[in-house]
């Protein structure tokens, strides 16, 4: 019996294990972006077995995007063969991972690391992503190591990615930027609010003020900022916001010292997740979860909070600000509750100190992080706190951040311990990552002493929660428990169990799906949250519905949501804009609606002019309508007459200058040279025009970051060029700096290489691919090109003047050129005129005692990867 047992088993698994791929022709053409080191297609075709989740590859084009012109494939046998970086290929593809479709050889991808030199390749089913790691040198990488050995040998070699061509510097004092505005909630009505805003440079910082002259004369916020002082961590003296744990209940605006780095950051607590942060001049602020719109507001000051009530525990959160000069910023959020994982030897220190705006208590928190080894990090810090509820907390705080487990299993485990020597009571928060393949676990406990829990009413909170993404899909279930405070509930315990999906497979639009459960006891308590929600960048839409039966009610309590913004688009040349907004509101208690709809208008010009209205339909649809008005004007003191015609920040910084045609190439405006105009300058992904003057402002820069300054070359002649190319400059908060922009001629060179009868087509496609041509001007290397698949090659934007075309065979055969190099004089007879120099031609050529004999190779089918 047990023989028979065996053998059928060993039958069932012959039989699964020899299985063949027959219903390939149903398998879906999907395009998605592959990446093989430095190598990238966006429009990548690859076969999609949705049944299986499997991906199959063409080798064909495969081998043509990587460029392996030495494999050859036959189709009949499935076989592939050649050699790559002199290692001899021979492989053979089963039926059960392979088929011929179209005259193609289509493979699973996971069969490339088994049998053909590959270290890894993976499929990411949310963002259509194939990554494959080639275990070998591709043909590209040596090409860049001999560009890299000549660069070597330059000496005017610079790293340009740690390059900067211009930097505002620091000073001692500037004029800076003064903003006065004037506004009211309601025109009806009589009172009104004149504001202002001051910012300039003042002892090589960045000074900040904010006030109100009326209805009374105060400051509001001011601060001296000393922008990444050490590493990327701000010095800042005056207003700040404090960063502490939210269960502390602390006043968290302070006039004081801070050094941290943290602009937006996260903390959780008993399952609400709370994001805070600063955003100055933000029309609108969006927030994401898992690439699915959760929530978005309209901030009405530098501060912003959200304030996430959904039970989810094990997602990532991003913000996407509209600013209203039209920048945007993507920001990940950071949780409060984790410590940067430091390498070995690595030390941060931060520091806030001050008194609450509201409490006039002090505040101060300090902490030290130093990397142990590369997966340990130990914290230590203290704290002084005063709650708004008057409570004193007096905390020793150690973290501790380990890292275990190998690649596929890797797992983060982060504590916090608060011990308050005070009270002799102690907190702590720990929070445990475990990766699982594809999976991600996530486990979190909260503990609080006695004094927390009768501030925030929860004594004890843990939760646990897996999560997984799944072409296009993100699942997550999780459970959590909540133990509240015994003076209020007594010893009531709440547990919950829920199930999430977030789905983007019709992306742009986004839905999303939880089911939540309560499982504490004979409570039979169970709500359903499904969500959708669609941004395309100018609008926004979010439809949420909250169904839920609480135990004894014999039907479901319904609420539905749907909210609508459409962001500020350009109405008049750039000078008039215009928003809307609504929101609805349906009960099923009451069957009635309340909606609300919020109406802007903006004049951005001379002086910025803005007209909210919002008009409230209440359950008996009473109609309450509000109209503001707010009116600005921004004055640059170092310049009165500069004219700033946008709303920008008093925190940004500017460039302006003049772009012009160089007749002499001095890289300066001399008189005579002719300004250029409609030239659009741009400043990463911003862009500004030029006057008829050729004159450019360039402005609203928020941050001390580096910006690349270029031209947009289709605004100008196709024979002109940015004599500087583009340029990367380090911006300063409230400063403004003078760039002139100079254009010049330039010219096209043009040419081929000729294939010659030692090589067949296949032979000379595989050597020009292994060939490089070099430009050089006095001896230096000015341009490196490589040559079309035809021979056929060009250098644009040549300057006038006398060069050397070299051509270089990089392969190991002993392979050359029938001219290795050619002399070419660029002159122009226009000096406002660029030309054309045609018929720089060579041959490919081999030594011909080094030719070979060619390999027979006799009657075998064959399909190169070319198909000649």
């Amino acid at each position: 019996m047990k023989i028979r047992l065996y053998s059928l088993i060993l039958l069932m698994f012959c039989f699964f294990k020899t299985y063949s791929i027959e219903n390939y022709k149903e398998f879906e053409d999907s395009y998605v972006q592959i990446n093989a080191k430095n190598l990238k297609d966006d429009f990548f075709m690859v076969k999609f077995d949705s049944e299986t989740e499997n991906v199959y590859i063409g080798l064909n084009t495969f081998f043509y995007f990587l460029e392996l012109y030495t494999l050859d494939i036959n189709l009949k046998e499935k076989k592939v063969y050649g050699n790559i970086n002199k290692k001899n290929i021979k492989v053979y593809f089963d039926d059960e991972e392979s088929f011929v479709m179209d005259g193609e050889l289509y493979v699973n991808i996971k069969v490339l690391e088994k049998k053909l030199l590959f270290k890894e390749s993976f499929f990411d089913y949310s963002a259509l992503k194939l990554n494959v790691e080639p275990n070998f040198i591709l043909p590209y990488e040596e090409r860049e190591r001999a560009k890299v050995e000549r660069l070597r040998l330059d000496t005017r070699k610079v790293e340009d990615e740690k390059k900067i061509d211009f930097e505002i510097p620091r000073k001692l004092a500037t004029p800076g930027l003064f903003k006065i505005d004037y506004s009211k909630s309601n025109v009806e009505e009589s009172e009104y609010q004149i504001k202002y805003e001051y910012s300039s440079q003042l002892l090589y910082g960045e000074l900040y003020l904010s006030g109100e002259i009326k209805p009374e004369h105060k400051i509001d916020y001011g601060n001296l900022t000393y922008s990444d002082i050490i590493e990327d961590n701000d010095l800042v003296v005056g207003n700040f916001s404090l960063i502490a744990p939210s269960f502390f209940g602390v006043d968290t605006k302070v006039l004081g010292v801070s050094f941290e780095n943290k602009d937006t950051y996260m903390t959780r607590d008993s399952g609400i997740t709370i994001i805070k942060g600063q955003a100055k001049n933000a029309e609108t602020i969006e927030l994401y979860r898992n690439s699915f719109l959760v929530d978005y507001i309209k901030p009405y000051s530098e501060n912003f909070e959200f304030r996430i009530d959904d039970g989810v525990f094990n997602s990532d959160y991003t913000l996407k600000i509209y600013y209203e000069n039209g920048e945007i910023e993507e920001r990940k959020v950071y949780s409060l509750s984790d410590s940067d994982l430091l390498k070995k030897g690595k030390s941060r220190f931060t520091f806030q100190g001050g008194k609450g705006d509201e409490t006039h208590e002090n505040q101060y928190i300090g902490r030290a992080f130093y990397g142990v080894t590369d997966n340990l990090t130990l914290g230590l810090g203290g704290m002084n706190l005063n709650s708004i509820s008057g409570n004193q907390y007096k905390i020793l705080e150690s973290d501790v951040l380990l890292r275990t487990g190998n690649k596929n299993f890797p797992m983060i485990i982060n504590y916090k311990n608060y011990y308050d020597y005070k009270s002799k009571e102690n907190s702590y928060e720990l929070s445990v990552d475990q990766k699982l393949f594809s999976y991600n676990l996530k486990f979190i406990e909260n503990s609080f002493s006695e004094t927390i829990a009768e501030q925030s009413e929860i004594k004890k909170y843990n939760s646990i929660s897996l999560g997984k993404s799944f072409n296009r899909n993100f699942f997550e279930i999780g459970v959590e428990r909540i133990l509240k405070t015994e003076e209020k509930f007594g010893e009531d315990k709440e547990e919950n169990i829920y199930g999430l999906w977030d789905s983007s497979v019709f992306n742009p639009v986004y839905t999303s799906l939880k089911i939540e459960k309560n499982i504490n006891g004979s409570r039979e308590d169970v709500g359903f949250k499904p969500s959708l929600s669609y941004s395309n960048g100018s609008v926004s839409i979010l439809l949420e519905a909250d169904i839920s039966k609480d135990d004894g009610k014999r039907r479901y309590d319904q609420e539905y949501f749907l909210r609508i913004n459409h962001k500020k688009e350009n109405i008049f040349k750039e000078i008039l804009f215009a928003d809307v907004g609504a929101e609805i509101k349906y009960s099923n208690e009451t069957k009635k609606f309340t909606y609300g709809l919020s109406f802007n208008i903006e004049l951005d010009d001379i002086i910025y002019m803005k007209l909210p209205s919002t008009t409230t339909f209440d359950e008996d649809k009473n109609r309450k309508t509000q109209t503001g008005l707010e009116v600005s004007k921004i004055i640059d003191l170092s310049n009165p007459k500069r004219k700033i015609k946008k709303n920008i920040s008093l925190n940004s910084s500017w460039i302006h200058g003049k772009v012009f045609l160089d007749k002499n190439g001095n890289g300066v405006y001399d008189e005579g040279e002719t300004p250029l105009e409609n030239v659009k300058v741009m400043v990463d992904n911003k862009h500004f025009y030029s006057d008829k003057n050729g004159e450019y402002v360039a402005e609203g820069f928020y941050s001390n970051e580096v910006v690349v300054l270029d031209i947009d070359r289709k605004t100008l002649d196709p024979m002109l060029k940015n004599s500087r190319d583009s340029l990367k400059i380090k911006t300063r908060r409230s400063s403004g700096a003078k760039i002139d922009i100079p254009v010049e001629v330039v010219s096209l060179v043009m040419g081929n290489i000729w294939q010659t009868e030692d090589f067949s087509e296949k032979e000379f496609i595989r050597s020009i691919s292994m060939t490089t041509i070099l430009l050089e001007k006095d001896g230096k290397v000015v341009k490196t090109i490589d040559p079309e698949f035809d021979g056929m090659f060009f250098f644009e934007d040549v300057t006038p003047g006398e060069y050397i075309i070299k051509f270089e065979y990089i392969g190991e055969e002993n392979i050359g050129f029938s001219q290795n190099m050619i002399p070419v004089n660029v002159t122009l007879e226009n000096p406002e005129e660029g030309g054309y120099f045609e018929g720089i031609d060579t041959k490919l050529i081999r030594n011909q005692e080094n030719i070979s004999e060619k390999k027979d190779k006799g009657s075998e089918i064959t399909d190169d990867i070319f198909n000649f």
